[in-house]
């Protein structure tokens, strides 16, 4: 194995490790919600879809302000995303698709975790 794929399967293995951290962040989220909930409103932790995350989303922002959570998820999920990026480089892809893949998800982390 060359020194190349070392480092990528370094980095796809920091991949694994972030979105694991992210997915627990979530279901730390959808706990959080759930216990400000009514048993009949609750959001059911499996089965996402992008209307219902921005849904819970707005659900925490308003039940906790000040809450830290989904920053922590976008944060995690915005290293995967530059290590995924990372790896693809030291493969060797064009630049183009990976500065085009990198802004898109840029500007789709912004909108589902950092804007307000």
């Amino acid at each position: 194995m060359t020194l190349r794929f070392t480092v990528v399967l370094l980095i796809l293995v920091c991949v694994g490790v972030l979105g694991m951290a992210s997915t627990i962040t979530g279901f730390a989220i959808v706990e959080a919600v759930n216990t400000k909930l009514q048993p009949g409103d609750q959001l059911n932790p499996i089965g996402w879809s992008l209307p219902k995350t921005l849904r819970l989303h707005n659900q925490y922002r308003s039940l906790y302000p000040e809450g830290r959570l989904l920053w922590r998820q976008g944060v995690l999920t915005s290293a995967m995303l530059f290590c995924l990026l990372l790896a693809g480089g030291v493969l060797g892809f064009p630049i183009l698709p990976i500065a085009f893949f990198g802004g898109i998800g840029a500007l789709l982390l912004w909108f589902v975790y950092f804007k307000h």
